[in-house]
């Protein structure tokens, strides 16, 4: 059972999210970011969260790659259409899509 959703930032940022109790969602988005930053950054430091991320993503049973479905996602930014069709949006909305069903 997913218990709350966590963007790139907050699991490059938030070092207590696996002491938390439950399963954290993501995006596949998500995931496509970290293993971005690993490799193209030129800040050592997030280089190496972004790594410990994806190793903590694949070796725990903490985190849930939700399938986005490019269709949904697309209706709902048209619905808010204050929302830009940018990663973080598409995130938000893959995470108000997964609430409903």
């Amino acid at each position: 059972m997913i218990t709350r959703w966590a963007d790139t930032s907050a699991i490059l940022h938030n070092e207590g999210l696996l002491d938390q109790v439950g399963t954290v969602a993501i995006s596949p988005l998500t995931l496509s970011e970290l293993e971005h930053i690993k490799t193209s950054s030129d800040n050592e430091k997030l280089k190496f969260f972004a790594r410990e991320a994806v190793r903590n993503i694949l070796a725990t049973k903490k985190f849930e790659v939700v399938i986005d479905n490019n269709r949904k996602i697309d209706k709902l930014l048209k619905k808010y259409n204050f929302l830009s069709n940018i990663n973080d949006h598409r995130i938000l909305c893959a995470a108000e899509l997964t609430a409903i069903e």
